[in-house]
């Protein structure tokens, strides 16, 4: 069936097949939309369009690696996950309570602006979300350099958009895509909510373990 469906394709879209294969292998989610640095408009993403028009054609060569392709129509996110229990990329803790942040902050702004799929944030809006939320009790390696580490790595998985500046420098902006909804699932959510209003770090280490049972894309990696 995928010998069939793939040699349809012109050479241009095999070509571009194989770049969007690598895109969701390497960087898991490609989201409809994509900010254009350059430009400074939001464009639609060609890679986003052709994986949803040949998007059975990706299911059919990704599951031959163990690995599924999801789509969200509404929130514009096509993004790989793992068939089986061992296809994870594991995060740190201290990304994990980055992307906890930015997954709630990003919710808070979305219930106020139902048309917004991309939120705007910017270096001291998430230095203050973690010392509201205390996240830096939990764990005494999250500092300004480990967020703009953090940072950086989410955004190598497209689910952040720089925007103004890079993560090194000590003023920035970026964008929340709609993928950090993908990242931790609600289940983890409120695990992790749960273990973050105690103040025993022990609690929240335990309560980690019992979260690397599923298939998501991310998994924590419990050595601290």
């Amino acid at each position: 069936m995928f010998e069939e469906e793939y040699s349809k394709l012109s050479r241009g879209d095999r070509d571009l097949f194989k770049k969007v294969v690598n895109m969701l292998l390497y960087s898991s989610f490609i989201t409809r939309k994509a900010y254009d640095k350059q430009l400074k408009i939001f464009k639609t993403n060609p890679y986003y369009m052709f994986a949803d028009t040949n998007y059975s054609l990706f299911e059919d060569y990704l599951s031959f690696m163990d690995v599924s392709i999801n789509k969200d129509d509404q929130d514009g996110v096509i993004y790989t996950s793992s068939i089986s229990d061992y296809s994870h990329i594991k995060i740190d803790l201290p990304t994990t309570l980055i992307a906890f942040a930015l997954r709630s902050y990003y919710e808070g702004e979305v219930s106020k602006n139902p048309t917004e799929s991309f939120i705007l944030m910017n270096n001291v809006q998430i230095m203050n979300l973690v010392n509201e939320l205390g996240l830096s009790n939990l764990t005494k390696r999250l500092s300004a350099t480990t967020i703009a580490y953090s940072l950086s790595y989410l955004t190598s998985y497209n689910i952040l958009n720089r925007f103004v500046g890079t993560y090194s420098e000590p003023s920035y902006s970026f964008y929340i895509t709609p993928a950090i909804r993908y990242v931790i699932s609600p289940e983890k959510m409120n695990i992790l909510y749960n273990s973050i209003t105690k103040t025993d770090e022990d609690e929240y280490q335990s309560s980690e373990d019992t979260t690397n049972s599923d298939n998501n894309i991310f998994k924590i990696d419990s050595e601290e």
